[in-house]
């Protein structure tokens, strides 16, 4: 089991550390963007969401997942280059009961989840 946290330094690192040995590691990094939020099914699944940090600099804000408890990650949805400072998705922060991830930008709503 481990504990995940994101950075909100502007360098798009997500750390992972095991609940026993504490042992730390960064399991995603690099790009200049903020990780705006994870959110866990408390087993194997976390969702993370990206915040861009600069205007106009080509960055583009995604929804990522890893089913694996950090080790591999896909993107699953991507917006297109930044026009302005801090352009991201606003997400509700936990699960639905169903498994779902709630997410929305600028009024259009979206929902993700891991295949049962």
């Amino acid at each position: 089991d481990y504990v995940f946290w994101g950075s909100d330094d502007k360098s798009g690192r997500i750390f992972r550390v095991d609940k026993i040995s504490g042992l730390e590691e960064t399991v995603v990094g690099g790009g200049k963007q903020f990780i705006w939020f994870l959110v866990s099914d408390k087993k194997e699944t976390i969702y993370a969401g990206t915040m861009t940090s600069q205007k106009q600099g080509g960055e583009k804000a995604a929804i990522i997942v890893s089913s694996n408890q950090g080790n591999n990650w896909q993107k699953v949805s991507e917006l297109l280059p930044s026009q302005t400072d801090y352009q991201g998705f606003a997400d509700s922060r936990e699960l639905s009961s169903e498994g779902y991830l709630y997410f929305n930008y600028y009024g259009d709503a979206y929902r993700v989840r891991k295949s049962p």
